[in-house]
């Protein structure tokens, strides 16, 4: 192509530039008319839908500066496949919407930031979809009246404006073109059906056959096993087609049938055993696409491979109420497991447990005192630097007498009085509980359990009381903390 030949020899923003310049200040105005020529004329025309495919590329992240020697880049590619099929007696006024949109979806490669935004406009501002266009080239579907004039005006450049009987728009004014004419060769060739696209290169096979592309109904996607459906099934015939060179398909797949964090992938059906296999795929987020090379025609379909669960602890499953917060902590390493790669969540979880999940969380610096603070921690155990940070930032207190009790286990009172001196509302006024248990909680802690109650840091039970002395588990101790880290 002409622009891949140019692109080779030359930077491609002097090329374009110039490129530019020259057909601005110099149009060539051919007899027979050629896409490239009429382009300065046909953007000042057709203003608005050139804009906004310009504004397109830009939303979709191409420099502004950029955009308009892409379009032209693009133009002169366009015109280059049009010719072509022109010169081997392919191209004629039946088949002239099929060749268009064939030009533009064969370039998709070569001129991806043109060719979304392309199919973002026509989408957006025209209603044609993805699977629209296939219709369209079959002729069963117009186009839109808003496109008509720009598609009969690039049509004319090609055959002039001799409205013979012969002559259609292709999908577009007067009688519908009559389908595509599947059959394909040597020299290869490209067909459309709904949201399915083959593309075959040249050489790829030695003699002409028939390709058919059919949409299957869904009911062939229950041997899917782990796979679900994200799009339509389509079988590529002959059935069994082998190919000399890879050829394209192209399938769309809908978004909303994705998950969070879902990849669409494109599988194909195995009819001896019965079962279906990821190729994998290239996806295009834009036009809802993947994009595959194969060797053979089967059944093709987009669909998605559910992640594997993955358990950060053996006790903890995906469905447990506390697993997103349990599996968060983990990953940042705020709290620890056991060493058979358990986390017990139902287990209480003592004093010194919960002093070094709060140093953690918070990432606070550890005071290591010359001597322990407390008369029940000795120098060298695991929790002394701990408790020592804890305690220095009055985040957590001792007991009369000078102990800690690291090894008692802590209770929902203690933890709400911790974290609302986290969050730094401990001097803050606080109403007064509505629990049935109320009595129970400890002189000390009611203005705190009360702030912790209106920040919804901790709930009380369906019962409506609280549980002032109950120890708490781990996997309640790390959902209070993980909700006030989210105040935070």
């Amino acid at each position: 192509m002409f622009y891949r030949r140019i692109s080779k020899s030359l930077p491609i923003r002097v090329f374009l530039c110039l490129a530019l310049v020259l057909l601005a200040y110099f149009p060539i105005k051919a007899e027979s008319g050629t896409l490239t020529d009429a382009y300065p004329d046909l953007k000042n025309s057709y203003a608005l839908f050139f804009n906004q495919l310009k504004d397109e590329m830009v939303t979709q992240g191409t420099p502004e500066e950029d955009a308009d020697g892409l379009m032209l880049a693009w133009i002169i590619d366009v015109d280059a496949y049009m010719r072509d099929q022109s010169e081997q007696g392919l191209l004629n006024k039946n088949n002239f919407a099929q060749k268009l949109f064939e030009s533009f979806f064969s370039l998709i490669s070569d001129h991806k930031q043109v060719t979304d935004a392309l199919i973002g406009v026509l989408s957006s501002d025209y209603g044609v979809g993805f699977t629209d266009i296939g219709d369209i080239v079959s002729g069963k579907k117009e186009l839109p009246e808003d496109f008509k004039p720009l598609y009969e005006a690039i049509k004319q450049l090609y055959f002039g404006t001799d409205n013979d009987s012969g002559s259609n728009s292709g999908g577009g004014g007067g009688s519908a073109a009559p389908p595509a004419n599947n059959r394909t060769g040597a020299e290869g060739g490209q067909v459309i059906k709904g949201g399915a696209i083959l593309d075959i290169p040249k050489g790829a096979l030695t003699k002409n056959i028939d390709i058919t592309i059919e949409k299957i109904n869904s009911d062939e996607a229950a041997d899917a096993g782990t796979f679900k459906l994200a799009g339509e099934i389509y079988e590529f015939g002959p059935s069994g087609q082998q190919f000399d060179k890879p050829v394209t398909i192209i399938l769309e797949y809908d978004p909303g049938k994705l998950a969070s964090g879902e990849v669409p992938i494109i599988c194909v059906y195995d009819p001896a055993t019965k079962s279906w296999a990821s190729l994998g795929g290239v996806v295009n987020e834009v036009t809802h696409t993947v994009t595959i090379q194969v060797t053979h025609f089967s059944k093709f379909a987009v669909m998605v491979e559910p992640k594997a669960e993955t358990l950060i602890f053996k006790d903890v499953s995906p469905s447990h109420w506390a697993y997103n917060e349990i599996a968060d902590f983990a990953s940042k390493e705020y709290i620890k497991g056991y060493a058979d790669n358990s986390f017990l969540p139902g287990n209480n979880i003592s004093r010194a447990e919960f002093a070094a999940v709060l140093v953690r969380a918070l990432d606070l610096k550890e005071v290591k005192p010359a001597a322990p603070s407390f008369k029940d921690i000795n120098p060298g155990s695991w929790c002394c630097s701990y408790v020592e940070t804890v305690c220095s930032g009055d985040l957590m207190k001792g007991y009369v007498g000078g102990s800690f009790k690291p090894n008692e286990n802590i209770t929902r009172q203690e933890i709400a009085a911790v974290l609302v001196r986290a969050l730094g509302k401990d001097k803050e006024q606080s109403g007064e509980l509505a629990f049935a248990d109320k009595s129970a909680v400890s002189g000390w802690a009611k203005d705190m359990v009360s702030i912790a109650v209106a920040e919804g840091l901790i709930e009380g039970y369906s019962d409506n009381t609280f549980g002032p002395q109950k120890k708490s588990t781990r996997a309640e101790a790390v959902v209070m903390f993980s909700r006030m880290l989210n105040k935070g």
